[in-house]
């Protein structure tokens, strides 16, 4: 929706940038949507400002508290929320990535990167290193919010080391832009 990606640029202001706008005609369109939305029997949710995944997260946790929740969906970032809650079942309506369980998938996007919202991650950072670092422990840094204790084999070069201590701010900035905020 409109200004949904306001918070996020908040924390990086290039947030989805180098995305095209929207056409004008779509908004209409979606509009358009939620009045037929009225003739079916159906909960429609309207959350002005906030981002659909944010929206959804935010549901499917609250009600996962009393009773199992299946969100089927081609967003990967929202893959998150079966590693957040074991009531919650994430089904990819996407080809899943075999070297990104969903439980990594907020620190592979934080590192390689996501030309889709304009995320750069950590440059000279891909792929390979992705299949050679150490997910858990470097999870773990992000998660303490930590880099101290970068001197820990982690299966990076100590060029790369450098550039996460170097990066190290950007890339928490990513890392919770990638996150799910609470609705």
């Amino acid at each position: 929706g409109v200004n949904a990606n306001a918070r996020r640029r908040k924390i990086y202001p290039d947030y989805k940038m180098s995305r095209a706008q929207a056409r004008d005609d779509i908004y209409h369109m979606i509009e358009l949507f939620h009045q037929m939305l009225a003739f079916v029997p159906c909960v429609a949710i309207r959350a002005p400002g906030w981002e659909a995944d944010d929206v959804i997260a935010t549901l499917a946790e609250r009600r996962a508290k009393v009773q199992k929740v299946r969100v089927v969906t081609r967003d990967k970032d929202l893959s998150q929320l079966a590693v957040r809650n074991s009531n919650i079942e994430v089904t990819a309506a996407f080809k899943p990535d075999l070297s990104v369980p969903p439980h990594f998938v907020r620190l592979y996007k934080t590192l390689v990167g996501d030309s889709s919202d304009n995320i750069k991650g950590l440059p000279g950072f891909g792929d390979k290193s992705w299949l050679r670092c150490g997910r858990q422990e470097l999870q773990v840094m992000f998660e303490k919010r930590d880099v101290t204790r970068i001197d820990r084999p982690f299966g990076l070069t100590d060029g790369l080391k450098a550039k996460l201590v170097e990066h190290f701010e950007q890339l928490l900035a990513y890392w919770d832009i990638i996150g799910l905020f609470d609705v």
